[in-house]
C-alpha cells in the first residue's frame, strides 16, 4: 500500500474514533450538582400559582390565601442582611386582612381557642420596616399553632433561618400549613387547625443553589430541628406545591432531591 493511502486510512480511523468519543460523551448525563450559575435568578421563593388562586403581595412577603381553611396556603419571602437590621418594634396588633376578597380570619376566631396565632413570615424577619412589621400581623399570615410548637421548635427554626441568612447573605423562604389532616376548626369562621407545617429554604452560594425542607407536626417536641429535615421533593408531595419552578429544570431537580448538604449547619 502506498504511504499516502496509509496516511489517509489512519486519518479516517482517527476521525471515526473522535466522532465516537464525542457522541458517547454527549449522551452522558451531566452531574447537575456541579452546574455553575453565573448569577442568582429572581422570585425563586415563589411557588407556581394554581388556576384561580389569588396572590397577595405585601411589603415583605407574598401569599396565597385559602378561604376553605381561612389561613394562607403558603407565604414566601426573601431574607437578606439588610432586612436583618431591626428598625421597627413588634406591634402585636393582629388585624383582619382587607386585601382578601372573601374576608380573612379575625381575632374572634382565636379568642379562647387554646391556640397561638402563629406567624408564617415571622415578625422578627419583618422588623426592617414598620409597614412590613404591621403586615406580618395580618391574619392572612397567621395559622393556629399549639403553644408548645409555636414557642418551641417553630421559633427555633425561624432563628436558624436567620443564622443562615447572616452566614450566606440572602435566602429564599417558603412556608405554610399542611392539611393532610385537620385537627379541628376554631372560631366563627371555622379556621382549620393543621396537623403539620412546612418550611423550605433555598440559597445561592459559590455559584450553586442549595435547598432543604422541613415538615414538623403541630405539637411540642424535644427533638432537634435536624430530625425534621426532608428533601424539598417531600414537601411538594405533602402540599401539592411546585416549588422553585423558576430554577432551570436540571438545577431544580438536583436541589429538590437533596436531603443533607454540608452547607446546612444544623446541630
Amino acid at each position: 500500500m502506498k504511504r499516502s493511502h496509509i496516511a489517509f486510512a489512519a486519518l479516517v480511523i482517527v476521525i471515526i474514533l473522535a466522532l465516537f468519543y464525542l457522541n458517547k460523551n454527549s449522551q452522558t448525563k451531566p452531574i447537575v450538582a456541579k452546574v455553575q450559575v453565573s448569577a442568582p435568578l429572581s422570585h425563586l421563593e415563589l411557588p407556581q400559582y394554581n388556576n384561580g388562586e389569588e396572590s397577595i403581595v405585601k411589603k415583605g412577603f407574598t401569599l396565597v390565601y385559602s378561604e376553605t381553611y381561612e389561613q394562607p396556603v403558603w407565604v414566601a419571602y426573601t431574607l437578606n442582611l439588610a432586612k436583618l437590621i431591626r428598625k421597627a418594634k413588634r406591634s402585636d396588633s393582629f388585624q383582619a386582612d382587607r386585601d382578601i376578597s372573601t374576608g380573612s380570619a379575625t381575632n374572634k376566631d382565636y379568642t379562647h381557642s387554646g391556640y397561638d396565632k402563629g406567624h408564617m413570615a415571622p415578625a422578627a424577619d419583618m422588623a426592617y420596616s414598620a409597614e412590613a412589621m404591621k403586615e406580618s400581623f395580618l391574619f392572612s399570615n397567621i395559622s393556629p399553632q399549639k403553644p408548645k410548637f409555636n414557642r418551641g421548635i417553630w421559633k427555633e427554626l425561624e432563628e436558624e433561618t436567620r443564622s443562615w441568612c447572616r452566614e450566606f447573605g440572602e435566602i429564599y423562604i417558603t412556608t405554610g400549613p399542611i392539611f393532610t389532616k385537620v385537627l379541628e376548626r376554631i372560631g366563627p369562621n371555622k379556621v382549620a387547625v393543621p396537623s403539620k407545617y412546612f418550611k423550605t429554604v433555598l440559597l445561592y452560594t459559590k455559584n450553586q443553589y442549595w435547598a432543604i425542607g422541613f415538615i414538623i407536626p403541630n405539637e411540642g417536641t424535644s427533638k432537634p430541628i435536624s430530625s425534621y429535615m426532608v428533601p424539598v421533593d417531600s414537601v411538594e408531595k405533602a402540599t401539592g406545591l411546585n416549588l422553585y419552578f423558576n430554577l432551570p429544570d436540571d438545577i431544580e431537580d438536583e436541589v429538590e432531591s437533596a436531603r443533607r448538604l454540608p452547607v446546612w449547619l444544623l446541630n
